[in-house]
């Protein structure tokens, strides 16, 4: 499949770029939206599904919600128990943990997602 840089692709992306936050589709919505875009709800998900099968997005898929990154290198994450933000963190290579998963289950790994759970500096000073 060829990509396309759709008008609506490209304004997405702007968002998830530009926040630098996790989103769910509804929040990109609203992003376009009070950026006066006009998008509909149906093409917001078609336009992140397509970015990410493109590589041009992360996506994080936790407790049934799925939330889309403006950054698509591999990378790990840090959640806020409290104020239920993600934050990205550098992947750190666990090549052996991985090696030694596939060899006593058979599987073959082909991506992974590590989160991380705990407290952030801005929630531990409140």
């Amino acid at each position: 499949m060829t990509y396309r840089n759709t008008k609506q692709r490209k304004d997405v992306y702007e968002v998830l770029k530009g926040l630098n936050k996790h989103l769910t589709a509804d929040q990109v919505m609203d992003a376009l939206t009070e950026s006066n875009k006009k998008v509909g709800l149906a093409t917001v998900y078609r336009s992140l599904n397509h970015l990410y099968e493109h590589q041009k997005i992360g996506r994080i898929v936790t407790h049934g919600i799925t939330l889309y990154d403006g950054n698509p290198e591999p990378h790990d994450h840090l959640h806020c128990k409290i104020c239920d933000k993600f934050f990205d963190v550098p992947r750190i290579n666990n090549k052996e943990s991985l090696n030694r998963i596939q060899e006593e289950t058979g599987y073959s790994i082909d991506e992974y997602f590590i989160t991380y759970e705990g407290i952030c500096t801005n929630c531990k000073e409140k």
